[in-house]
């Protein structure tokens, strides 16, 4: 191929977002977004992508334009990536390579930016763009091959990381993705060949990977179904009515669910709890994708609602305003909600709720900047004081804190690359941080002086599988579920819990995606091998976007999406789906579960955010002493809305790790 051809073929393919996966299931409009809208993005990243050169020739294979220029570029690009602004990122190493557009180095940038904006696709031609102008360039080819495994393409994948061999035989990261690359292929005795030759490297080997080779499934926690209707409870589990939180919403949609709540002021008082749900609300009207922040105040423990838009100073400011996030401080008994305003303006804005209010006190702005991204927020006791309180708010631009009930804010101390960072707190006012990496890390950061500085990430745990945050390829219908992180701390002895899900293994074709399940006594330093923590069925089903709390008796509560009950493959048009709700009371070694939805619901008639369907990309519960509340969305009639349901616990759930002795009703 001539030069200029090559030049023409990426450069097109990275304009005109040409599929390069015959058959492989794709949103029906512009993915980049992230975990926002996918529009105010969209039209920045096409923006920015017209100015690539196209139809010039390729220049020799030596020094060539602005060299100089270009290699200050990638510096500011890499400056605005370690600072979480992506879109930023890819502008500036754009501009790399129209400064010297036979900079190898450039391309590399532009792919590996484009994999964080869901743009895996486009990102495969600008590593081979790297490729053709250096074809021993061994971080294009890295590039290349986990591009391929993001997209399903496992079997190129394969031989583009046995092309890294070929130039590093000792390349331990190849030896470990190509141990699970033929692990999902089937060929165990491959698999394990390469995951011997990964751990004599020092390759970040899924440590999940190792008993699913030698044993045919990953460890499990023990796990017991229900026995009786979820009305009628099962193993000191009663489960009350379905009750709509957003009835203000009509017949529009709701999706992604974040909920706290009081303890009521005593154990057993969870009736009289106060719980404030968020969730992202199309009500207002404006077309498809017009979100608004929807919330819901219950001052009786989740049993009867008042629902409202908590809308920013000025409002409508943008089109989107989204992202749920909300918090609770046990000390004072205030609540927070909040959401981000995505577009032009941009915000992160929140507002309290005093203890017996029904309303919020007026909203304030944490920060103001275009494209922000997933926020999420905390309360605890603050580093020495803990008669303090200490806010948190996190998003892709890193940490900011409030030590006075979120009246003002500190600035931005920015966190390590990824996306999704959950904050929790601990007892002693301890700072965790949890996120995914973008690709196979399920990352940790801490911070032991109330926000002022933060650690080194920390691996929780490696991923056997990743996929772009926009793809759902993994899962039966048309929505997006991305890989994030979620975590829990045990809130009298600090014990870290983390929960995740991961595709186990791909039987015929289809991906059989788990939730898995980990924790940490030593502050997130060491991490057990993870678990697989939930029922099945047989074909198995998926189990996804986990919310995981902790009471104050050590009790672990889970709600979780599960396609078990219905048989289906994952490139149908329409998942279906249920919730279900989970306890353990000896720290995760064992768990019962209930159903809480009646009948499964579908994913089709969700279309927002310029997708086909989108159902939310999490899911939230709250602990009210003795009441756990789970709110979750669901289809209906015809639309997704949001609906809670109160559990009431009724005593230890395990007196002695089985529910009386019968260990024939467990499940391993």
């Amino acid at each position: 191929m001539s030069p200029s051809l090559a030049v023409l073929l990426v450069i097109s393919l990275l304009l005109a977002g040409c599929s390069l996966a015959a058959g492989s299931k794709q949103p029906a409009s512009d993915p980049t977004g992230v975990l926002g809208p996918a529009q105010p993005r969209a039209a920045r990243v096409a923006e920015i992508l017209e100015d690539l050169p196209r139809g010039e020739v390729l220049p020799p294979p030596v020094v060539h334009g602005d060299r100089r220029l270009a290699l200050v570029l990638l510096e500011q690009g890499r400056a605005e990536l370690d600072s979480g602004r992506r879109i930023a990122a890819l502008e500036q190493f754009v501009r790399a390579v129209n400064a010297a557009s036979d900079l190898p180095e450039a391309w590399e940038h532009v792919a590996r930016t484009l994999r964080t904006l869901g743009r895996s696709e486009q990102a495969l031609a600008s590593f081979r763009q790297a490729l053709r102008l250096d074809p021993y360039g061994l971080g294009a080819r890295v590039g290349l091959a986990r591009t391929l495994e993001r997209l399903g393409r496992r079997t190129e994948a394969i031989d583009r990381w046995q092309d890294v061999l070929a130039l590093d035989p000792a390349h331990g990261a190849a030896h470990a993705r190509l141990a699970v690359g033929y692990h999902y292929l089937g060929d165990r005795d491959a698999a394990l060949r390469h995951l011997e030759a990964a751990e004599a490297q020092g390759g970040a080997v899924p440590v999940a990977l190792r008993p699913i080779l030698e044993s045919g499934g990953p460890p499990r926690a023990m796990t017991r179904g229900p026995t009786h209707s979820i009305e009628r409870g099962s193993a000191g589990i009663v489960v009350g009515p379905r009750v709509r939180v957003d009835a203000g919403s009509g017949t529009s949609h709701s999706a992604e669910t974040s909920v706290v709540a009081s303890d009521g002021g005593s154990r057993g008082a969870g009736s009289s709890a106060e719980v404030v749900a968020a969730w992202n609300d199309l009500r207002d009207g404006g077309g498809v994708g017009a979100w608004s922040l929807g919330v819901g105040v219950s001052l009786d423990g989740g049993e009867t609602w008042t629902d409202f838009l908590l809308r920013p100073p000025g409002a409508p400011v943008t089109s989107y305003e989204a992202d749920p996030m909300t918090a609770y401080d046990p000390r004072t008994g205030f609540m927070w909600a909040g959401a981000i305003t995505f577009g032009s303006p941009g915000n992160i804005y929140v507002a309290r709720k005093a203890p017996g209010a029904a309303v919020f006190d007026p909203v304030v702005f944490v920060h103001q900047e275009n494209l922000l991204d997933k926020g999420w927020m905390a309360a605890g006791p603050a580093p020495g004081d803990p008669s303090a309180t200490r806010l948190y708010v996190t998003y892709n631009l890193g940490l900011q804190a409030s030590a006075d009930l979120g009246a003002t804010w500190s600035g931005i101390l920015p966190l390590d690359f990824g996306v999704g960072y959950l904050p929790r707190v601990g007892p002693g006012g301890e700072l965790y941080i949890a996120y995914w990496d973008f690709e196979d890390g399920v990352m940790l950061q801490r911070s032991l002086d109330g926000g002022a500085t933060v650690s080194d990430p920390i691996t929780i745990a490696q991923r056997l599988d990743f996929w772009d945050a926009q793809d759902g390829s993994r899962f039966p219908g048309r929505f997006r579920a991305a890989a994030l992180t979620y975590l829990a701390v045990d809130p009298i002895d600090g014990v870290l819990y983390c929960v995740y899900f991961d595709t186990t293994e791909v039987v015929e074709g289809q991906a059989n995606v788990d939730t898995y399940f980990t924790r940490s006594s030593d502050q997130g330093d060491t991490w057990e091998v993870p678990r697989v923590i939930h029922g099945d069925s047989s074909p198995p089903g998926d189990q996804f976007f986990p919310w995981l709390e902790v009471d104050t008796d050590g009790r672990l509560h889970l709600m979780f999406f599960d396609t078990r009950n219905t048989p289906q493959l994952d490139d149908v048009e329409a998942g279906f789906v249920d919730v279900y709700y989970a306890t353990s009371s000896d720290r995760g070694d064992s768990w019962t579960e209930v159903r809480l939805t009646p009948v499964s619901f579908t994913s089709a008639g969700t279309e927002d955010f310029g997708f086909e369907q989108f159902l939310g990309d999490f899911v939230g519960l709250a602990v009210a002493g003795d009441k756990v509340v789970a709110v979750y969305p669901a289809t209906v009639n015809g639309d997704l809305d949001i609906f809670a349901r109160s559990i009431e616990l009724n005593g230890s759930i395990f007196a002695d790790g089985f529910e009386s002795g019968d260990t024939s009703a467990w499940m391993p």
